[in-house]
Parts: structure tokens; sequence; C-alpha cells
């Protein structure tokens, strides 16, 4: 038998951290793919209104070196391409690629959030790159960033990362009271609650979960009536944890 007062106690708190404003949560734009794109981007920028320099380029594109200089990166979103699919021509837009025009390096960048790769989508782009006049010379590096850094399963040459990379890279950011800073640390925010990466929130709900023995069967309805938000909250980070587990297990090691 659980401790009823110290459940709804444990309850309270999910439910206020729950409902700690967030812009990107109310918009229910955490979970598209096009919110971390214009993100990714914007930050990728030297020169955005983040004012935060090269500073997350430094951080997200390998190699990464200490003397490498990102000022003159040129960020490009929605870049549209022409690639062959069975045969045939189709028009294909790279999610993100970055540039360094004097030093000849490319990132292309292909981003997911709950969608998965398509028709070789990864081995046509890097193929496209491969035969493109205008970047003829050019050292690439291609990145496949999804949730749980998911390996590519058309094209080994792109570099698997999670959204767990960004987050600690925008965490170790220099801070500023600023409305961009602000709105940066509501990404983070986003990040941590959509894709249960650590976010406040989360560790309560895990917090409760614990003292349910991990199983909500264990959750005394009749005496909770007010609280069914906060199961079916559960209910999915729950799963999203186990999901999470289950491709850590999955995954080859390195």
């Amino acid at each position: 038998m659980h401790d009823l007062d110290a459940l709804i106690e444990e309850l309270t708190e999910f439910r206020r951290l729950r409902n700690v404003f967030n812009p990107f949560i109310v918009l229910g734009s955490a979970r598209l793919e096009e919110t971390h794109n214009r993100m990714l981007a914007w930050l990728l920028d030297p020169h955005g209104s983040h004012n935060l320099g090269d500073f997350f380029a430094q951080g997200l594109l390998p190699p990464q070196r200490a003397s490498a200089d990102f000022s003159s990166l040129k960020v490009r979103r929605e870049k549209e391409i022409v690639v062959t699919v069975k045969g045939k021509p189709e028009k294909r837009r790279i999610d993100v690629l970055a540039t360094l025009p004097k030093q000849q390096v490319a990132w292309l960048i292909e981003l997911k959030t709950y969608s998965g790769e398509h028709d070789d989508q990864l081995k046509a782009y890097r193929t496209w790159f491969e035969n493109e006049d205008k970047l003829e010379g050019y050292t690439p590096h291609y990145i496949y960033l999804t949730r749980y850094a998911d390996p590519p399963k058309s094209d080994p040459c792109w570099q698997p990362v999670g959204y767990d990379s960004v987050i600690e890279i925008l965490m170790a950011r220099p801070q500023r009271e600023s409305a961009a800073d602000a709105f940066i640390s509501d990404y983070v925010d986003a990040m941590q609650r959509w894709f249960a990466l650590g976010a406040k929130s989360q560790e309560q709900g895990m917090a409760v979960l614990s003292r349910l023995d991990w199983s909500l069967s264990g959750f005394p309805p009749g005496q909770l009536e007010g609280f069914k938000d906060e199961y079916e909250s559960l209910r999915r980070l729950l799963k999203r944890i186990e999901e999470a587990r289950a491709r850590a297990v999955a995954r080859p090691a390195t």
C-alpha cells in the first residue's frame, strides 16, 4: 500500500512543474521538425540575434577544435536539391546546409523528431553533395540528428547525434539577461519535456513512478480523481522512458 499523503504531495509538485509556462509547449511546436529546423539554423548562424557568436557551431559541428573559426559560417535552411529516387529525379530539401567557403568545409544536417528516415534519403543527399559542382573540393560532414541518436539506415557515413547533445551545448552557453537567452532557455526546457531528457518535471514524474514501483497499475483511481491529467502524463512519460531504454540496449556499441 502506498503512502497516500506522500503520493498526493509528489503528484501536486509534478502538476506544478508540468504547468510551468513555456511558449513552445503552449503552441505544441516542440514536437514539430520545422521548429527544430529553424532553431538549429538560427543557433548555428554566428551573426544571429542570439548573441552567442559561433558558440553553438563550435559545439555541434565536427570536427570540434579549440582553434576552429566559424565566424564566416554560412547557414542555409531547407536547401532545395534534386536527387534520384528509384531512378527518377525528385525535389527534396536538406534541413540545414552549413559551409565555410574559405576553408572549403560543409556540414549537411538532417533532423527528425518522431518520424524516421525514408526512401534512402540520407544516401541520396550524400550522392547529391558528391556531384554538386558548386561544392567541389569541399570536405563534407554528415549529421543525422534524432531524439536518441538513432543510427542511419541507408548510409553509415552520417554521424548520429541526439537532442541531448544540443541540450548539453545550450546548457553550457554563456548566459545573459536578454529576451534571446530566455527564449533559448524555453527551448531547452521544451526539448527536455517533450523528449524526456532531464526536465525537472520528468525527474519529479520519475519520483512518482518510483513511489508507484514503476507500475501505473498501482495508481489508486478512486482517491486521486483530481489527478487524471497527471496520470495521462505519467503514462506518456513511462512510455518514453521505456522507449529510450529499449533503444539504448539495441544500439550497437561504439
